[in-house]
């Protein structure tokens, strides 16, 4: 990506046809894991994006969400005058100030410990992160309210 061999390609896409299999995906891996995803209403809405970036990134936080999630994790979307807004909460363990800072970078892992039970390699949210930035959009880590982490992908809706 960071090559950008391929030139993104925007197209108009719908909101809704674009998170559907996304989300169905992300279900069957939570019911697998036991835990429960909650997703919040989807209004159908146009948007220009790289469904391939965009996809791409949207799988790498569902995934890293569902994998460190305790039981849940809650996706909400919301849309501005000029952005979509798509937050991914988990109730997990989260990450400290300084990680957050971090958690972008190619191959870094909180703990060293979490990989060992985890599995990756710390590049998902590196991945997620690019694809977000070729669309001049911004990928920021927080605090999630459940304690655990929140990831909140910012996209310009046109």
């Amino acid at each position: 990506m960071q090559a950008q061999q391929e030139p993104v390609k925007q197209e108009k896409t719908d909101l809704f046809s674009l998170l559907s299999p996304i989300i169905s995906q992300a279900e069957f891996d939570a019911h697998s894991r036991e835990k429960t995803l909650v997703i919040s209403q989807i209004e159908p809405i146009n948007m220009m994006t790289d469904k391939r970036l965009t996809t791409r990134a949207l799988e790498n936080l569902l995934s890293n969400a569902v994998r460190y999630a305790a039981l849940n994790v809650c996706v909400n979307v919301r849309v501005t005058n000029t952005l979509i807004i798509i937050d991914i909460e988990d109730d997990g363990e989260g990450v400290d100030d300084d990680a957050l800072q971090e958690l972008a970078k190619p191959f870094y892992r909180v703990a060293t410990s979490r990989e060992r039970d985890t599995g990756g390699s710390g590049i998902g949210l590196a991945i997620a992160n690019s694809a977000v930035r070729i669309q001049q959009g911004a990928l920021e880590f927080s605090h999630a309210s459940t304690g655990g982490l929140k990831a909140s992908v910012i996209l310009p809706l046109l």
